[in-house]
């Protein structure tokens, strides 16, 4: 029994995908790499559709939860059953703590995923993929 309990929780720390709850409702994905670094990406719930741009908030730590500054972070955004272009948002480092933003623009209704490849200080990188789910149109029925 211990052993089933055991292996759950390993495979839960390794990749967990978390609703955030606050006075803004944002989804959290959280990916621990090879080299201990620990990537999480918040995105707002409320803006999730085609043609509205978000912010997306990235954070690096180590396994220590010490946050990881001055790295470098491309960021690629694909659709992986359609041909959507380049879509590669700027991530820039927006504090000394760990924290980087950049803003998505999805193109197109559908499976999105985003990709980010991460270069720190000391010459150590990263390649993270989350899949971020439906994107979806905007209900334009109900806008006046």
């Amino acid at each position: 029994m211990w052993g089933k309990s055991l292996l759950v929780a390993v495979v839960v720390c390794l990749t967990a995908f978390v609703q955030a709850e606050s006075a803004q409702s944002e989804t959290s994905f959280v990916k621990k790499c090879p080299s201990g670094l620990v990537v999480t990406m918040n995105l707002p719930d409320d803006s999730l559709e085609t043609f509205q741009p978000v912010e997306a908030v990235i954070t690096l730590s180590d396994k220590e939860r010490t946050p990881r500054s001055q790295a470098r972070i491309f960021c690629s955004l694909f659709m992986p059953s359609v041909a959507t272009g380049n879509n590669r948002p700027v991530i820039k480092e927006t504090s000394t703590n760990g924290q980087y933003t950049g803003s998505f623009l999805f193109t197109n209704p559908g499976q999105w995923q985003t990709e980010l490849t991460i270069n720190l200080p000391s010459g150590i990188y990263e390649s993270v993929t989350f899949n971020l789910g439906e994107i979806q149109s905007p209900d334009i029925s109900s806008s006046k």
